[in-house]
């Protein structure tokens, strides 16, 4: 039990669960137990986009309150067209109006359902709307730790595919299921008032199916739960074919990732039969309840209309009742399995929900806002920087991150140019990140001149920073927006202006539809290295103070750099910029060298006070020049233990 806590405790309150529960069995004890349903508990938190459709929802309710009715009418007016209309005593001098009166509380019963599900549906769609967007909101204010634990699958799941099954809720089959317990207990009520006789042995009928189907849901649960995890495990492999075809081929994976896919798809067969044969036991019980019944009906019926203890029309009105009586159960049988997957999703929706009210280091509330020339003077100090990425594991093993930073303590220059150099895993990379206030520190504070990251808003410091990292990334949509980002004060000419600056004109003529070339997820416009410019460029357009460059000319070659770097050499005047590279000719573009090692800083000065000090920062340069061609492994290894 120890243990256990201790595993839970180490779990990252930031990780989304996952669906273990496949191997719990639901006993017939905790169906009819409502306590035991989480999910139901959960439906609280759908409670604030409820507001303001409620009147929808009341007049949804009272509709269908009277088409429950008027459906519970339909078969007392065909007996009393038949008692009273058709009766040869009766001459059918009634049959008139008693054929008026079933065919105004048919129409009725049409018109009164079309309103409940309108205004029911109506509600719903704009609740989930709402959700949909507070959802989208929510994560887009996540920290980045989020993203990293957590897989792109699971979190577009949440936002998707569950809130889709919640839409369930909202559709008229939630209505419908309720209906159907209501014209049950109408029906079952309307036969004990007709002939308890008959009434008796259709209720102890109905007992025993509804006990067959409580327990086929119990089975059914943990099948169900199991073949949806399975399909989740499909849709990601499938994915992952598919952003990873070239890796696929180009390893001569293709057989083998087919065998892996092959076993998936056996499992959804496997588990799918089990479903099926499972399922297929309750419309044969159904079958023969429903044969018994009417056998029962119609041999209490004969004696009843021959000893005159009923009419022919209360006989039919009964063998109609018996199908309001029975049909039900079948249908919800097929809503069951909706009706589970929407509760399910309740619950996984509910942890994005809860992150609305936890402290995740984000700010809020009052904030200073700084203009860009108090940012282009001011100097970034790191005072007592303590970082790690904390808890990152599901629980197994401790699942605790080391420190990237101790102590760190660095300021750096504004107005110049700061190149951070150092072996990989160093801390350059989180440097940045830390700058942006994408993590929050874990002890520790960050300055711009005089005032702290915490305290500056953060759509401010945003829009004053423009980081290139590492991941080139494009969206799928025109050029012009993957440049401007739908900023439409960015004018065509500013753009044409950038791109001619970074050496992609030429390119962009070249395309059909110039800026309105629509780049797909394959992006087979543009090399990786054109790509890198297009960043770039996106970077520019914005004209930020602070300039973070994290190996932004990696991909591109010796002459397309050189170009690059005549433009952005004039256009680090003036502007704080930070630049991780470990090229030669990019890091010489820096007046103020820091050299990270371990998250520590072991050196860091003037380029030419350093070179002449000989020591870390001088040892790496010498092994970036020319000569460096002929070093063999040896002395590359010697290097790195020097270094």
């Amino acid at each position: 039990m120890t243990n256990n806590n201790s595993i839970s405790s180490n779990r990252d309150p930031l990780l989304l669960n996952d669906d273990n529960s496949e191997n719990k069995r639901v006993s017939l004890r905790a169906i009819l137990d409502v306590k035991n349903y989480e999910a139901i508990k959960d439906l609280r938190y759908l409670k604030p986009y409820l507001k303001g459709k409620w009147p929808w929802i009341w007049t949804s309710l009272i509709f269908f309150i009277i088409s429950s009715v008027l459906a519970l009418y339909i078969p007392k007016s065909i007996g009393n067209i038949i008692d009273f209309g058709l009766s040869p005593n009766k001459k059918g001098d009634n049959f008139i109006f008693y054929f008026g009166i079933f065919s105004i509380v048919y129409v009725l019963k049409i018109i009164t359902s079309v309103i409940q599900k309108y205004s029911f549906i109506w509600a719903g769609e704009r609740a989930l709307l709402e959700l949909r967007r507070d959802l989208v909101n929510i994560i887009l204010h996540m920290p980045c730790k989020f993203f990293d634990i957590n897989s792109s699958g699971k979190i577009i799941s949440r936002t998707v595919n569950d809130v889709s099954n919640l839409s369930q809720l909202f559709s008229p089959n939630f209505f419908s299921n309720v209906g159907d317990l209501i014209l049950v207990m109408g029906a079952l009520i309307a036969i004990f008032l007709i002939s308890p006789m008959i009434g008796i042995p259709l209720f102890l009928l109905m007992v025993i199916l509804v006990v067959f189907l409580l327990q086929l849901v119990g089975h059914l649960g943990r099948k169900q739960r199991r073949f949806r995890s399975i399909i989740s495990q499909i849709a990601t492999f499938s994915t992952d074919s598919i952003n990873g075809l070239d890796v696929i081929l180009s390893h001569n994976y293709l057989n083998l990732w087919s065998r892996n896919y092959s076993k998936l798809v056996k499992l959804y067969y496997t588990s799918a039969k089990k479903i099926i044969l499972l399922w297929g036991k309750f419309p044969i019980g159904h079958t023969i309840i429903i044969g018994l019944s009417y056998a029962t009906t119609i041999g209490i019926g004969y004696y009843g209309v021959k000893k005159d203890m009923l009419t022919i029309g209360e006989f039919v009105a009964v063998v109609t009742y018996i199908t309001m009586l029975f049909q039900p159960f079948y249908e919800l049988s097929q809503r069951v399995s909706e009706l589970q997957a929407s509760m399910s999703s309740m619950s996984k929706i509910k942890e994005i929900l809860k992150f609305k009210k936890m402290d995740l280091g984000l700010k809020s509330g009052s904030k200073l806002e700084l203009d860009k020339e108090s940012l282009k003077r001011a100097d970034i100090h790191f005072k007592n920087v303590r970082f790690t990425y904390g808890i990152c594991g599901s629980g197994s093993g401790s699942g605790i991150g080391e420190d990237i930073f101790k102590n760190l303590n660095l300021t750096i220059p504004a107005n110049r140019v700061t190149a951070i150099i150092g072996r990989t895993g160093s801390g350059k990379t989180t440097l940045a990140n830390l700058i942006c206030d994408l993590y929050p520190l874990s002890a520790g504070e960050i300055l711009f001149a005089d005032t702290s990251l915490v305290q500056i808003k953060r759509e401010n410091l945003y829009a004053n920073i423009g980081m290139v990292t590492q991941q080139l990334f494009l969206f799928e949509d025109t050029l012009r927006e993957n440049l401007r980002l739908y900023d439409h004060k960015i004018s065509d000419q500013q753009i044409y202006n950038i791109l001619k600056e970074v050496n992609l004109s030429e390119k962009i003529a070249e395309l059909k539809d110039g800026l309105d070339t629509n780049i797909s997820y394959r992006n087979e416009f543009f090399s990786v290295g054109e790509k890198q410019l297009v960043v770039v460029a996106r970077m520019l357009l914005r004209n930020p103070s602070i300039l973070i460059f994290d190996e932004a000319t990696a991909s591109l070659d010796n002459n397309t750099e050189y170009l690059l770097q005549q433009y952005l050499s004039k256009l680090f005047l003036n502007r704080t910029t930070i630049i991780i590279a470990h090229r030669l000719s990019t890091i010489k573009l820096a007046d103020h060298i820091v050299v990270l090692e371990r998250g520590e800083v072991i050196e860091e000065g003037d380029p030419k006070e350093l070179i002449t000090a000989n020591g870390p920062y001088a040892k790496y340069m010498s092994y970036l020049t020319p000569v460096t061609s002929t070093v063999t492994p040896a002395t590359s290894t010697i290097m790195q233990k020097d270094y």
